[in-house]
């Protein structure tokens, strides 16, 4: 046996020691006296009662510190537990005071050192207010004068920790948004989820998945991402943002943008698009060789033959398949038609009835102005009786084309009456002047009779061409009847003198 020694249970403890066996299982048990304060056999000894776990001993035993002894002093230096804040914020550090004033506190910045620490209220109180910049460990001595150092002093440790930028969250609820009816509109950024952290939309109606960073929506309104890391509470753990989303209204876009079918004739322009088109749109057509202005909502087009334009308009505030607009307007070019022409100019003289026009075609209609006096107004070919020298148009139309400048075309007649007089002087000398009796152009056949005062016939021609030079006549006064023969026939009587 070897040392004896009394354990603040009590009860005596024994060690071993085989000096022949040194291998002996003895040497891995030590002996025990339950009731060392009874005598005899009532000690209640046992040997090799506690086993030592596979270690083995000598003849000595372990110091045994008794532990029901109670404190040495009042009150132990408690720094309290560590904490986890945010950048700017103040956390309170220790316990309160439970002697009454009867030790003393010391904050400082490492054991050993007397150094107040930094951003702490006040490094003598038991519980200061501290506020770091960085993770900083704060250490407090605490001293019970009446024990005296050391056994009255105390040390402890407690680390405040300042929130690093990865642990701090940033709600990122996304872009205002616009989306297509029956389509989805993003949420917030998949980029920004992190493990751990926890999220949450508002509202939830409409979300595809509302705990999550990034999701979609089908339903416009205002939302809001709040975020939060749960290791701690403070203003930094938890964040929010918002974002709005539209639904994209349809009734904004042009109706008709390339507006109504056109036929037009060759050599033409016409309009086509809208006038007063909505502005921030985008407009594109196509065949821009034919146009004025391809980019413009209202171009005009001068094809030079039948043409089908495309315009697509886009909404240049959005870009959206729904805020895209195509239409498109045929614009068919007619060619003029051609006709026989009426002859320009028709001579005649007052009282006489002449014909003007042209042989009529199949499937045109013809219209003259001025009406009087024509024996039908919508014929190609009509009889006139003009007063005097008289302009008539011609309006030829072929109802079969559409366009007026090719469905119509004017023809000018004129029926004049400038080279029909009725002469007073035969004057046959070779001056070129009165050298025959000359009553003009006539449409109809002009007979003449030629007699002298007398009543005696001189001279007579049914078919009079104004070529009578009177040579075989004296000087002299002679009268003639004049006699246009036809449908508008008349006659006339007059004098002339023939001169030497």
């Amino acid at each position: 046996l070897g040392q004896h020694q009394l354990g603040p249970n009590g009860k005596i403890y024994l060690s071993h020691r085989n000096e022949i066996n040194p291998q002996d299982s003895a040497d891995f048990y030590r002996s025990v006296i339950q009731n060392p304060n009874q005598s005899g056999v009532n000690c209640n000894f046992e040997y090799l009662q506690l086993y030592m776990a596979g270690r083995r001993g000598d003849i000595h035993l372990p110091n045994l510190p008794n532990y029901n002894l109670g404190p040495l002093h009042a009150q132990t230096a408690e720094a309290g537990p560590s904490h986890l804040i945010c950048p700017g914020d103040s956390v309170q550090l220790g316990y309160p005071d439970t002697t009454g004033g009867l030790v003393s506190f010391t904050w400082t910045d490492g054991v050993g050192s007397l150094n107040p620490p930094l951003a702490i209220s006040d490094a003598s109180i038991p519980q200061p207010w501290a506020r770091p910049d960085t993770t900083t460990w704060y250490y407090l001595q605490v001293v019970d004068s009446a024990y005296g150092i050391p056994c009255g002093m105390t040390w402890d440790s407690v680390q405040v920790r300042v929130a690093l930028p990865e642990e701090q969250p940033e709600a990122m609820a996304g872009v205002d948004t616009i989306f297509c009816p029956g389509g989805a509109a993003p949420l917030g950024a998949a980029d920004s989820a992190v493990s751990g952290w926890n999220y949450a939309w508002t509202p939830a109606f409409g979300v595809a998945a509302p705990s999550a960073p990034a999701t979609t929506t089908q339903a416009p309104g205002t939302y809001v991402l709040s975020v939060s890391n749960p290791i701690a509470a403070g203003s930094c753990f938890s964040d929010w943002d918002t974002v709005i989303i539209a639904q994209y209204d349809p009734s904004v876009i042009p109706a008709n943008l390339a507006g109504p079918d056109a036929v037009i004739c060759a050599g033409d322009t016409v309009q086509l698009g809208v006038a007063n088109a909505p502005s921030g749109w985008n407009y594109r057509w196509s065949s821009p060789g034919v146009l004025d202005e391809a980019a413009r909502p209202d171009p005009r087009a001068f094809p030079d033959a039948t043409t089908n334009f495309v315009v697509s308009a886009s909404d240049d505030r959005v870009a959206l398949p729904c805020a895209v607009a195509v239409d498109s307007v045929t614009v068919t070019v007619e060619q003029p038609f051609t006709h026989p022409l009426p002859a320009p100019v028709v001579r005649f003289c007052p009282g006489e009835c002449i014909t003007i026009g042209v042989a009529p075609q199949p499937g045109f209609e013809y219209a003259w102005s001025p009406t009087a006096g024509l024996d039908d107004p919508n014929a190609s070919m009509t009889r006139a009786r003009p007063n005097g020298t008289t302009t008539y148009t011609l309006t030829v139309t072929d109802p079969r084309l559409q366009s007026s400048n090719c469905r119509r075309q004017v023809y000018t007649v004129v029926a004049t009456a400038d080279n029909c007089h009725f002469p007073t002087l035969l004057w046959p000398n070779g001056d070129g002047i009165a050298e025959t009796l000359d009553f003009g152009e006539y449409a109809a056949r002009v007979e003449l009779t030629v007699y002298d005062l007398q009543g005696r016939r001189v001279y007579a021609s049914e078919d009079y061409g104004s070529d009578w030079r009177g040579e075989e006549l004296a000087a002299g006064m002679y009268g003639y009847r004049m006699t246009v023969t036809g449908e508008c026939g008349f006659a006339r009587e007059g004098k002339f003198l023939k001169m030497q």
